[in-house]
């Protein structure tokens, strides 16, 4: 599936799809879950191929999701031994249809200012309740949120 992000594509693989609906959180009692997106970029179209789900050490409630960063930093490396980049997060929201708060945009401003990378923005992924499209939002995050595409 393509989504048009400003100038930009975002293309998510059938895997990564798949990753992402299976995770929903249909009920207010399930946990927030996330992971990381891998792939590579080509100009302005950025390929997801992959999403990891979440581990043990990450910390979740029903209205939180705070991934381990020791952990999130060793599958970093071994995508990209494996020719995939890191191109950002996903993670759940309790809502039909989600959009990111201040901490996910916070979060993903100061990974993607520490990091060392060759990319214009990372992509962050809001997965809500409701299926596709209208329960995605892709954002496109640098020192500052620049775009998104909320749920159509």
């Amino acid at each position: 599936m393509e989504y048009k992000v400003l100038d930009y594509k975002i293309h998510l693989s059938n895997n990564v799809l798949d990753v992402l609906s299976k995770n929903r959180q249909i009920t207010n009692s399930n946990f927030e879950i996330g992971g990381q997106l891998f792939g590579y970029k080509i100009d302005k179209d950025f390929f997801i191929s992959d999403a990891t789900v979440s581990n043990k050490v990450d910390k979740k409630s029903s209205i939180s999701f705070f991934p381990n960063i020791i952990a999130d930093q060793d599958e970093i490396d071994i995508f990209y031994k494996n020719g995939y980049d890191f191109l950002g997060n996903w993670h759940t929201h309790p809502q039909n249809i989600p959009c990111p708060s201040p901490i996910d945009i916070a979060t993903m401003i100061d990974r993607y200012k520490k990091s060392k990378h060759g990319l214009n923005f990372y992509v962050l992924i809001i997965v809500g309740k409701t299926e596709f499209p209208k329960g995605i939002s892709i954002n496109i995050v640098n020192d500052k949120i620049i775009g998104a595409k909320l749920n159509d």
